[in-house]
């Protein structure tokens, strides 16, 4: 069942109703009893967090709320100075800069073309062998691949552009 925003006294814009809210807030507490409850927006989430706190830390409210911001793609850049936290970190690529910079580009684009095929490759093994126990080593086995290979082409792409690469200091 789907109930509209205005049905449970929530504006499409949900600044607008900032005053009204606590009446919100009882008509949510109600249909929390009967029903899951679902906010789709395309608001970024900080700031439909910050528009339904109330229901968020209303105790009854927030097992059944489902916050769904669909604010389109976002884009996080790859680092760009090594360092231990995030990135394709490996020891080639923590060599140099250069290897580096290289290592998460490569991977980065990699990891798309990989996990496309990957996408296509579950959907299709789903489909043959739904009901086949032989299908769930499959279905385990054939990620654990996809990593090694993804592993092994990157490691050898560093080392075949970076060869003689002096490891640098951090």
């Amino acid at each position: 069942m789907r109930i509209e925003a205005r049905e449970v006294g929530l504006q499409p814009n949900l600044r607008d109703c900032s005053k009204r809210f606590h009446k919100t807030t009882a008509r949510c507490e109600n249909l929390s009893e009967v029903a899951e409850i679902g906010i789709v927006t395309g608001s970024d989430f900080d700031y439909l967090k910050q528009q339904v706190s109330a229901l968020i830390d209303h105790p009854k409210i927030r097992k059944k709320l489902h916050l769904l911001p669909c604010n389109g793609t976002k884009h996080y850049y790859p680092p760009k100075n090594i360092n231990h936290f995030y990135g394709y970190r490996t020891t080639a690529s923590m060599r140099s800069q250069e290897a580096w910079n290289f290592a998460q580009l490569y991977s980065a684009k990699l990891m798309i073309r990989l996990g496309l095929l990957l996408f296509v490759a579950g959907a299709i093994l789903v489909w043959i062998l739904e009901t086949n126990p032989f299908g769930i080593l499959l279905g385990i086995g054939i990620p654990l691949l996809f990593v090694a290979i993804f592993i092994f082409r990157i490691e050898r792409e560093i080392a075949k552009r970076f060869p003689k690469a002096k490891k640098q200091k951090q």
